[in-house]
């Protein structure tokens, strides 16, 4: 069942006619994922009955991995609770191996306190009953996904960026291209233990994908318009991208994933509005949801991530591919 789906029965519950035992259609899809889950009176397995909505919020999240390059890069990045007191390093220790009895050099670090900071990226649309009883409820999961998606992508993006300088790029031939990414990966600070991904807008992985030599072959043979991997880095797209390479060190970013709420209501009273007041004043035109026969649909995600080291990241800016010339 999609991540949507029981948000929208409950939704229309209230709108349904009851059949002879009392059961709307909206409650008998609830009740059977339920009933699969625990018997009637139960005790065992007391916690089983919250599985069904884990389910769906754990399908909402596999389905940000496909769009989200936050998500992604989540197996590389080191995991830690949201507001956890973190240390950030401005450079790695070294060791050295020195002869019997000489003395032994110190290694000198830079630290400074942070922590993962929770960030609320939220979805909200709002559809007609009608519409919602009788539409692909496929399309409302798939826009919110993308939007909560791209959200995510541009506030990490913007975070882990902070303070990095951009150097420009040097075109858009193949060696130019490689000249941006021999940049890209001077500026970083790599060992044994490092992931590294190439974050780029669509334009960009197209320009890619049929990028040739002088000879005429494919320069990135296991680039895509969708991404892929250069050097054996893997290209992720975002819509959080525009004009810009960015290399990331996954394995020096912390991140954090919080919960997902997935919620509806028809009794709302909001301001239909992409950029609403903040806060509400007296000119402000409210919406009744229950009076316009409308139902909200919200995805709430709560998430956090913050760069170990400066030389987690880099970034190449001014990016703009024309033409297809090798040289």
């Amino acid at each position: 069942m999609c991540e949507i789906d029981v948000a929208r029965y409950v939704a229309l519950e209230k709108d349904e006619i009851l059949d002879p035992a009392g059961q709307t259609a909206a409650s008998k899809h609830i009740q059977q994922i339920l009933k699969s889950v625990v018997a009637a009176g139960s005790t065992t397995g007391w916690g089983q009955p919250l599985a069904p909505y884990a389910q769906l919020v754990d399908a909402f999240l596999l389905s940000l991995r496909s769009a989200s390059a936050f998500n992604a890069m989540l197996p590389w990045m080191k995991g830690v609770p949201l507001h956890q007191q973190i240390v950030v390093a401005s450079g790695g220790a070294t060791a050295t191996t020195v002869p019997e009895g000489a003395a032994k050099p110190i290694a000198k670090l830079q630290f400074s306190a942070s922590s993962i900071t929770e960030n609320k990226t939220v979805c909200i649309i709002a559809i007609t009953n009608e519409l919602l009883r009788d539409g692909n409820s496929n399309l409302f999961a798939q826009e919110m996904t993308r939007a909560v998606a791209s959200a995510t992508d541009t506030a990490f993006i913007s975070r882990i960026t902070l303070g990095i300088s951009p150097t420009p790029s040097n075109g858009g031939t193949s060696v130019a291209i490689l000249q941006d990414l021999a940049t890209l990966l001077a500026a970083l600070v790599l060992d044994a233990s490092s992931k590294v991904f190439l974050i780029v807008s669509s334009d960009i992985a197209k320009h890619w994908a049929v990028t040739t030599t002088a000879t005429g072959e494919l320069a990135f043979p296991q680039m895509t318009p969708m991404g892929g991997a250069i050097q054996g880095m893997d290209v992720l797209l975002s819509d959080g991208v525009i004009g810009q390479i960015i290399a990331v060190d996954a394995s020096q970013i912390a991140a954090a994933d919080g919960t997902v709420e997935l919620d509806s209501s028809g009794a709302a009273t909001v301001q239909m509005d992409s950029a609403p007041d903040s806060p509400p004043s007296a000119a402000t035109n409210l919406i009744s949801f229950w009076q316009m026969n409308l139902t909200g649909l919200r995805a709430t995600r709560y998430w956090g991530a913050e760069r170990l080291r400066t030389g987690a990241v880099s970034v190449i800016s001014n990016v703009a591919y024309s033409g297809n010339s090798p040289e």
